[in-house]
C-alpha cells in the first residue's frame, strides 16, 4: 500500500512538474522575452562554408564557392573564395602585401566586402593576398607562407596572432598534436614538428568527433524549447554563486606572469616560432609585421562585471589585461619585427564613443564583427604607410586612413546594423555602410594621384 501511495505521489508531482513547464513553454512563447529570441537566433545556425584536405596544409577552403552563414546573432552573404581557397578576389602574378591569420582574418562572420583583407585594398589601393583558414596559428602561417604566399612576391607580410587560442595550438604538448603542424622544445630548444597524430587521424576530411549522447541531447532541446534558455541562464548563475571565487590567474593562465610549466613552453614555443617565421619571410626579402590579437578579456572595461555576466562566476585577483600582449610585443620590437598592437586601436575606439559589449564582436560569438574587421583594416594600412613598408605617391594618405577610426559606429556599420548588434534582440543581417564609406575612400585616394 505504502509503495503505491508513494508511486502515485511521485507521478502526481512529475505530472504538476511536467504541466508547470508546458504552461511556462506557452507562456514564454506567447510573451515577447529575450529568450524567445535566443530560440530563433539557435533554430537559424547554419553554413554552407565547406573545407576540403590539403595535403600540405591539413586543410583549406573549398575554391570557388559561394557560401553563406547563418549562426545565431548574424546571417552572412556572400561568402566567396577563389582558385586558391581563401576569402579574396583572383590574385595578380604578384602582390605587395600579404595577409596570414586564423578564424578571424578568414571572417565566417562577415560578408566579402567587410572582410579585413578587402577593406585593405580598398584603403591601400593595392593588391592584398589573403591566405588564412580557422585554425591556424603560428607554425602553419609558415607553412602557409611557403607553399602559398611566397610565389607571389610578397613585399610584405602580414601575420594575425590571435592571443586567445594560437600560444597553446602552437604548442604540440598542449595540442596534443592535433595541428598539422606545431612546436615542441627538445634537449632546451624549440622544434618545428609535423605532427604524425595529425596526419594519421585525419588523412582525409578533418571532421568534428561525434558528441556525447547528454550533448546531442541538450543541442536537440536547446533549439526546440525556449525554457531550455532561462534554465540554463539560471544554472550558471547557480553553479557560480555557489563554487565561490576563483581566481583569475588560476583559470587564465594566458594572464599569468608566471604560468604553469606546460604554459611556460606554449610561450617558449611561441616566441621561437615568430622569430622563424621573420627569419623564412626575410630571406625573401620581404618584411614581416605582426598583427596581435589580444583575447577577448583584454578589452572588458570592468572584467568583474564582464565576467560575471559572461560566465556567472565571480573571480578573485589582479587580472592584467595587457600582458600577454606586452609580452609578445616586447620580444618582437627587441628582434627588429614590426608590430600592430590592435589593443591599443580597439580600446581607443571603445573608449572614445563609450562603446559596451560586444564590443568589437558579436554577442553570440568573440568573432570580429564588421566593425572589427574594418577597425583593424584601419590600423594595419595606417601602420604600413607611416613605417615606410609601403611607399605611395599620395602623401596624405595615412592621414585620410587614421580619421576613419574617429567615426562613430552607427556610421560605420549604419544604424539599422548598430542596433542589430548592440541591442541584442535583433539578428544582423549582414547589410553595413562599410562599402560606400569605401567608394568614398577611393574616389579620393584616385582623385589625388
Amino acid at each position: 500500500m505504502r509503495v503505491k501511495n508513494l508511486v502515485g505521489t511521485l507521478l502526481l508531482v512529475l505530472g504538476s512538474s511536467l504541466a508547470g513547464l508546458v504552461i511556462v513553454e506557452v507562456g514564454l512563447r506567447i510573451v515577447p522575452n529575450r529568450y524567445a529570441v535566443k530560440l530563433d537566433y539557435f533554430r537559424q545556425d547554419d553554413s554552407t562554408v565547406r573545407y576540403v584536405p590539403d595535403n600540405e596544409l591539413g586543410r583549406r577552403l573549398a575554391p570557388y564557392q559561394s557560401a553563406r552563414v547563418e549562426q545565431a546573432c548574424y546571417g552572412v552573404h556572400p561568402f566567396s573564395t577563389n582558385s586558391l581557397g581563401f576569402r579574396d578576389d583572383e590574385p595578380g602574378e604578384s602582390v605587395r602585401v600579404a595577409v596570414l591569420g586564423d578564424s578571424f582574418v578568414e571572417g565566417k562572420q562577415v560578408s566579402d566586402h567587410d572582410h579585413v583583407v578587402a577593406v585593405m585594398e580598398s584603403l591601400l589601393g593595392e593588391d592584398v593576398l589573403a591566405v588564412a583558414t580557422a585554425g591556424d596559428q603560428t607554425f602553419m602561417e609558415q607553412r602557409v607562407y611557403e607553399v602559398v604566399a611566397r610565389p607571389y612576391r610578397p613585399e610584405v607580410v602580414v601575420a594575425f596572432l590571435y592571443l586567445g587560442n594560437d600560444i597553446t595550438k602552437n604548442s604540440c604538448r598542449i595540442s596534443q598534436g592535433l595541428k598539422p603542424y606545431c612546436g615542441a622544445v627538445e634537449n632546451g630548444t624549440v622544434v618545428a614538428r609535423r605532427s604524425e597524430r595529425y596526419w594519421q587521424r585525419y588523412p582525409e576530411q578533418p571532421t568534428a568527433p561525434r558528441a556525447r549522447p547528454i550533448r546531442r541531447f541538450k543541442h536537440f532541446i536547446r533549439g526546440r524549447l525556449v525554457i531550455y534558455w532561462p534554465l540554463a541562464e539560471l544554472k550558471a548563475i547557480t553553479v557560480g554563486l555557489l563554487s565561490g571565487a576563483k581566481d583569475i590567474n588560476e583559470q587564465h593562465p594566458l594572464y599569468n606572469p608566471t604560468p604553469p610549466p606546460e604554459w611556460q613552453e606554449a610561450w617558449q614555443v611561441t616566441e621561437a616560432g615568430l622569430l622563424s617565421l621573420k627569419n623564412t619571410v626575410e630571406e625573401d626579402n620581404a618584411t614581416l609585421v605582426v598583427a596581435i590579437i589580444s583575447e577577448h578579456m583584454a578589452l572588458f572595461r570592468d572584467w568583474r562585471k564582464d565576467m560575471l555576466r559572461q560566465s556567472g562566476q565571480r573571480f578573485t585577483g589582479d587580472l592584467d589585461q595587457g600582458y600577454p600582449g606586452r609580452r609578445i610585443e616586447e620580444l618582437l620590437l627587441a628582434n627588429g619585427v614590426h608590430v600592430v598592437n590592435l589593443i591599443r586601436p580597439f580600446t581607443a575606439y571603445v573608449n572614445r564613443f563609450d562603446l559596451g559589449l560586444p564590443y568589437v564582436s558579436f554577442g553570440c560569438d568573440g568573432h570580429w564583427s564588421p566593425l572589427g574587421h574594418f577597425l583593424s583594416a584601419v590600423a594595419v594600412s595606417q601602420y604600413l604607410l607611416q613605417a615606410g613598408l609601403l611607399e605611395v605617391e599620395d602623401a596624405s594618405l595615412a592621414d585620410r586612413i587614421a580619421d576613419l577610426a574617429t567615426r562613430p559606429p552607427q556610421e560605420i556599420l549604419g544604424r539599422q546594423a548598430f542596433d542589430q548588434i548592440y541591442g541584442g534582440r535583433v539578428r544582423f543581417d549582414g547589410s553595413t555602410a562599410v562599402r560606400s564609406i569605401l567608394e568614398t575612400v577611393t574616389q579620393e585616394r584616385e582623385s589625388s594621384d
